[in-house]
C-alpha cells in the first residue's frame, strides 16, 4: 500500500517540473516586419552615362522584436550588410541585365555616402536595445525603422546604356538579451535590390504656351493657365520651378504656381500646369480703352 501511494505523488511532482522548464523556454524574438513573408527591398534610381553627381537614395527596414514570456527583457541587436557578386562582377557592384557590364555602388549609414554600411561596420554604429518587453503588462513588441542610403559616387562612366541590378541580403548580428534567455529568429536574409537606369536623362517634350489674361480695371479675378510636359528617365527624381512666381504688367499683379515642383521620371510623358492668378480689384495704369503688355516667365527641370 505504501508503494501506490508514493508513485502518484512522485508523478505530479515530475509534471510540475516539466511545465516549469517548459515555461523557462520562452524568449525574445525579431524579426522583419512584417515576419511573413521577409519582405525584400527595392531601391530604384538613375545615372547619367557620364559625370554625374553623387547619386543619393534613401531607403529603410523595419524589425519588430516581441516578447513570449512574462519576464521582462530588453533586446539588443545590429544588422550586418553582405553585398553579393552578380555573375561577371564583384561584391559591390551592380550588373547590366542586357550587356552584362559591371557598374559600382554601396550602402551607406548615413546620406552624405561616407560611411559604408558593410563588412564588419553594422547598423546602427551601436547596438539597438529596444524597451523593456513582456507579454504582461507589456509592452508585448517594438518595432524600430533602421534608415539607410544607397550611393553611386560621383563622377563615373557608365559602361553602356543598361538597367544594372544589384543585390545585398542584410542579416542580423550581434543579438542579445538581458536577462538572458532571447535568440534571434530572423527567417534568413532580407534582400535589398538596387535597380539603376542608365542613362538619366529628362527633357522638355511639351513646352508650356502663353498664358492670356483678360483682366477689366478693378473687375473681378481672372484666372488663367497653359500645360507642358517633361519625359525623364524611369526611376530619375526631377524637380521643376519658375524662374519668378509673380509679376506686374500695366500695373496689375499677377500670379503663376505650377501643379508639381517635383516628380519621378517614368519614361514616357508626364503632363502639368502652370496655373495663373490676377486677383479682383485692381485699377492698373492703363489710360486708353484697351492696353497689352507681356513678360517672359522661365520653366527650369533640375535633375
Amino acid at each position: 500500500m505504501k508503494t501506490r501511494s508514493i508513485r502518484p505523488i512522485l508523478w505530479l511532482v515530475t509534471l510540475a517540473m516539466l511545465a516549469f522548464a517548459a515555461g523557462a523556454q520562452a524568449h525574445t524574438t525579431c524579426n522583419a516586419a512584417p515576419a511573413t513573408p521577409t519582405p525584400p527591398i527595392t531601391i530604384n534610381t538613375a545615372y547619367p552615362m557620364s559625370g554625374g553627381a553623387l547619386n543619393v537614395t534613401a531607403s529603410s527596414m523595419a524589425i519588430m522584436c516581441a516578447a513570449t514570456s512574462t519576464t521582462a527583457r530588453t533586446a539588443s541587436y545590429q544588422l550586418k550588410a553582405t553585398p553579393v557578386a552578380p555573375a561577371g562582377c564583384t561584391a559591390g557592384q551592380a550588373r547590366g541585365t542586357a550587356t552584362g557590364k559591371c557598374l559600382t555602388y554601396y550602402l551607406a549609414l548615413d546620406s552624405g555616402c561616407v560611411t559604408h554600411w558593410t563588412g564588419t561596420t553594422y547598423l546602427p554604429a551601436t547596438k539597438y536595445t529596444t524597451p523593456s518587453l513582456s507579454t504582461s503588462p507589456g509592452p508585448v513588441s517594438d518595432t524600430h525603422t533602421f534608415y539607410f542610403y544607397a550611393c553611386i559616387a560621383a563622377g563615373l562612366t557608365v559602361p553602356a546604356a543598361d538597367t544594372y541590378v544589384a543585390t545585398t541580403n542584410v542579416t542580423s548580428v550581434n543579438f542579445s538579451t538581458n536577462p538572458a534567455g532571447g535568440s534571434s529568429s530572423f527567417p534568413g536574409t532580407i534582400t535589398v535590390t538596387m535597380n539603376i537606369v542608365a542613362p538619366a536623362t529628362c527633357t522638355l517634350s511639351t513646352p508650356p504656351g502663353s498664358i492670356a489674361f483678360n483682366y477689366t480695371s478693378f473687375g473681378a479675378t481672372a484666372n488663367a493657365s497653359t500645360t507642358f510636359a517633361a519625359t525623364c528617365t524611369t526611376y530619375l527624381p526631377y524637380t521643376m520651378a519658375l524662374d519668378a512666381t509673380s509679376g506686374t504688367i500695366n500695373g496689375v499683379t499677377y500670379t503663376l504656381a505650377l501643379s508639381a515642383s517635383s516628380a519621378t521620371g517614368s519614361g514616357v510623358a508626364q503632363s502639368y500646369t502652370i496655373n495663373g492668378n490676377i486677383a479682383a480689384g485692381q485699377g492698373g495704369t492703363c489710360a486708353a480703352s484697351t492696353c497689352t503688355g507681356s513678360q517672359t516667365r522661365t520653366l527650369t527641370i533640375t535633375y
